[in-house]
């Protein structure tokens, strides 16, 4: 049975949140790390919620949670879930990470349509990224090659790029890539915004499953982190 964190704002200010935030990032990361913690986020009416696999990890992580300990928080409740709709055989397997990003949701929207070639595909990325049926390609030569169509932009909330080519040079079936998805979930908080990236269609039984997963942590949690928070291009174009 799954558990919920529900927690209650205590009306901080940005400052004193932004003194806390990197600490509190760095809990939240391990427990995505651990495959713990599954979903995080406000609700539309003040308040967040973060949804953990049991009991034990959401007790472990309120003794834990810098917003929790610095009162932050003022309230929270947790509460045992049963979650029957989606049992754990039917839930998707591919790649997903969630990242806590403080800005806001413009300014996170901006950075994955604007800027990609700042945090993925420096000089071997040509094309536009930034409107409905833009299409672009990643090609490093010998290496990777993939060409990218945006099929859903919602402003400041979701973009999703179809994998329309594709061609690993390092797999087998060097095409792995294609007729997957790319997806980009925009959700704001009081102080940041939750980004959440999935990989739908990278799943563990495909051969560049274990190297792309290690490469999508570091563009998200890293190079696009980075960009969008400090203004720090990963590569130099």
């Amino acid at each position: 049975m799954k558990a919920v964190v529900i927690g209650e704002s205590s009306g901080a200010t940005m400052e004193d949140i932004m003194k806390v935030y990197p600490k509190r990032k760095a809990i939240v990361d391990k427990y995505i790390a651990r495959n713990e913690l599954i979903g995080i986020g406000p609700f539309g009416d003040m308040g967040n919620m973060a949804i953990f696999r049991n009991r034990p990890a959401a007790e472990q992580f309120v003794r834990e949670d810098p917003f929790i300990l610095e009162g932050l928080v003022k309230s929270f409740v947790i509460r045992d879930w049963n979650d029957s709709l989606l049992p754990e055989y039917m839930t998707d397997k591919s790649y997903h990470v969630t990242i806590e990003i403080p800005k806001s949701p413009e300014e996170v929207f901006q950075g994955l349509t604007q800027n990609v070639p700042k945090w993925w595909g420096g000089r071997d990325f040509t094309g536009c990224s930034i409107q409905l049926n833009d299409e672009f390609i990643i090609h490093h030569p010998g290496a990777h090659y993939s060409k990218q169509k945006l099929t859903e932009v919602v402003q400041n909330k979701k973009i999703v790029w179809c994998v329309e080519e594709s061609k690993l040079s390092w797999i087998k079936k060097q095409d792995e890539w294609t007729n997957t998805r790319m997806i980009f979930e925009i959700a704001p908080t009081g102080y940041s915004s939750i980004l959440h990236f999935t990989h739908e269609g990278l799943v563990p039984e495909k051969e560049s499953y274990a190297m792309c997963s290690e490469g999508w942590n570091l563009v998200i949690k890293e190079w696009l982190f980075d960009f969008v928070v400090h203004g720090k291009p990963h590569f130099d174009l």
